[in-house]
């Protein structure tokens, strides 16, 4: 159902693209590239494409799990097998193939954080720090599943979880709780609240404006408003502020009508290649940035960023054709039944 919200598409493409840019400026800008923040840093903000991010994930998780009057339509079980086989391949081929990188480009890498990142541990260091993202996903899910798809008397419980970030404000305990409290959970909630309302309240409204462009504009401002306030996905208020400012963009993308055109045709491609984009795009900005930097070492930073965001971009659009899709085709495939009633 969620896939057929064309908005929700747009912007899960452009906040993987703008982790892109975040990533792809900060990498030049690193002393043994080309050494040179571009735009005074304001690029770093396209992490705040994350914040977007959970805040779409918990819409999604709502609209897929709950029927209109917010009764579960998938089991437990089903729920997490759905979750396995849309994460966790592509995520296991990710880290694989960085880990491979890492070894050809530095002779070593540390196991554990690898390791550790296989099976998304709720603690420790990960490698790569991109699956941070993806252990809260899945803390998410846990905690979405066992009370909204559970028992009623359980569905309070995710609130609490939600706001269980208010309860760690200015206290240090242990590493798991502080990674099950993390602020992050009250934009997983944001997302939840919108899901419940568009289930209740579906339908779209039309302005003459192509929505892609105003959806741009909205993460543009989100990257302005990110440099302004200094957001940090470890701080409460200013997790708050970006969950404030990311819920009227994904309202809108929600409710808006979006018509079919070469631009929907861009927006939608991005948003279906949205996790391979985000999974696989450091290896190309490592490996394009690193062979820029010995060949054209004088080369305008600001045209290396573009360069290496198209080619990153472009890289993971490959990944969810040649790895993701073929992947998801197989695991989800109807399975032969044999005359007693087992997979054949």
């Amino acid at each position: 159902m969620a896939r057929d919200i064309v908005g929700v598409q747009y912007l899960r493409g452009l906040a993987a693209l703008a982790v892109v840019v975040d990533h792809s400026a900060a990498t030049v800008a690193n002393a043994k590239y080309f050494g040179a923040p571009v735009l005074d840093g304001l690029l770093y903000r396209g992490a705040s494409g994350v914040d977007l991010f959970f805040l779409i994930s918990g819409f999604i998780i709502t609209v897929v799990s709950l029927d209109s009057d917010w009764r579960p339509k998938v089991r437990i079980a089903d729920f997490f097998g759905r979750r396995f086989k849309r994460i966790l391949p592509l995520m296991w081929i990710a880290i694989i193939s960085w880990a491979v990188l890492r070894y050809v480009g530095r002779g070593v890498f540390p196991l554990q954080p690898y390791l550790m990142a296989m099976v998304v541990s709720p603690v420790g260091d990960l490698e790569p720090v991109g699956i941070w993202t993806l252990r809260h996903e899945f803390i998410f899910y846990t905690v979405f599943a066992l009370t909204m798809l559970g028992p009623r008397w359980a569905r309070p419980l995710l609130a609490i979880w939600c706001l269980s970030p208010f309860l760690m404000m200015g206290w240090e305990g242990p590493e798991l709780l502080e990674k099950i409290a993390y602020p992050v959970n009250v934009e997983f909630g944001a997302g939840v609240l919108v899901g419940l309302a568009w289930l209740k309240r579906g339908g779209q409204f039309k302005i003459s404006i192509e929505p892609f462009w105003l959806m741009v504009l909205g993460l543009i401002g989100l990257m302005f408003f990110g440099r302004l306030v200094d957001l940090t996905f470890h701080e409460l208020p200013k997790t708050l502020m970006a969950a404030a400012f990311c819920a009227p963009i994904l309202l809108f993308g929600v409710y808006v009508t979006c018509p079919p055109g070469v631009v929907s045709a861009i927006g939608l491609a991005l948003g279906n290649a949205s996790y391979a984009i985000y999974l696989f795009h450091p290896h190309a900005i490592s490996s394009v940035t690193g062979i820029l930097a010995k060949a054209a070492p004088q080369a305008p930073p600001g045209l290396v960023i573009v360069l290496v965001v198209v080619i990153a971009t472009l890289a993971g659009y490959l990944a969810h054709l040649l790895i993701e899709k073929p992947i998801l085709a197989f695991l989800q495939r109807p399975r032969r039944v044999g005359e007693l009633g087992r997979p054949a």
